[in-house]
């Protein structure tokens, strides 16, 4: 397109913008991630920068739909902020409670509708076999997702497919799907202050020391478990006591919640146990 007397399109004033406000690697991701769509929102960018209050109020519903509440005084918003909501909103990205899913299909769904953009109309999923190999008597609330997750990640990888966690250190899961070439560029990378993508490798997490207030981790314990009080002492006399399964963002909430009770934490990454040889 040609302009006159030498001015330069809105697409490379935004271009100059971007760079000048945005970590470099968060500006990579985000040209991955949101591909055709990254000019529109680099334009929501420029125009939040400019009079951020504003522009929040007029955008509401997509925080709301991206999990932020834009009414509290505490809720400073930034370029990764917008980055994530307008992703989810685009159904290019969801976002899920770290408990388990609202309505059966809930993942399978939001996966389904983002390989829309790759041209994948139809996503042959095989996750009954996943279903039927699950202990139940052994899954406790939250250890599903992560499950679910690397299987249907397993799945994906053979067309050439991964999920992408966009980790916030948050109670909830932001997942997202990228071309295996293109998520080994920002596996395990900080964007911004507090992002880290990361994969769907989970962990067994276990129970290695009980510190000095015993009392406490005995009371947590009883409690996770449904321990009975005559059992109580002979469950706590265990060196090593697996209290759940994740990925990283489950690590840090036991890590957390292990720490504040004085004990610690180890891990060890969970891998599926395979019977038989793939099919093609």
């Amino acid at each position: 397109m040609n302009l006159p007397n030498g001015r330069l399109s809105a697409g490379h004033y935004r271009s100059k913008f971007q760079i000048a406000n945005m970590d470099n690697k968060l500006q990579s991701f985000t040209k991955v991630l949101l591909k055709e769509q990254y000019d529109e929102f680099l334009k929501m960018i420029q125009l939040f920068n400019v009079d951020k209050r504003t522009f929040i109020l007029k955008h509401r519903k997509m925080f709301e739909k991206g999990w932020y509440d834009i009414d509290s005084d505490d809720n400073e918003l930034s370029e990764v902020d917008i980055m994530l909501c307008f992703a989810i909103t685009s159904r290019r990205m969801a976002v899920i409670d770290w408990s388990g899913e609202e309505y059966p299909g809930q993942v399978k769904r939001s996966i389904t509708m983002m390989l829309k953009h790759y041209g994948i109309e139809h996503f042959l999923w095989n996750t009954k076999k996943f279903e039927a190999s699950l202990d139940w008597e052994k899954i406790h609330r939250g250890d599903y997702l992560p499950l679910l997750f690397r299987d249907m990640n397993m799945q994906l990888n053979k067309d050439g497919y991964a999920i992408v966690f966009c980790d916030t250190k948050s109670d909830c899961f932001r997942y997202a799907i990228l071309p295996i070439s293109e998520f080994v560029q920002f596996e395990n990378t900080e964007l911004g202050d507090y992002l880290t993508i990361i994969s769907p490798k989970i962990y067994n997490i276990y129970l290695v020391d009980k510190g000095n207030e015993f009392p406490k981790i005995m009371l947590y314990l009883k409690k996770k478990f449904s321990v009975p009080l005559s059992e109580i002492k002979e469950f706590c006399s265990k060196d090593k006591i697996l209290l759940g399964i994740g990925n990283s963002i489950i690590v840090d909430e036991y890590r957390k919640e292990i720490e504040k009770l004085g004990g610690k934490i180890e891990v060890e990454e969970n891998r599926p146990i395979t019977n038989s040889k793939p099919t093609e």
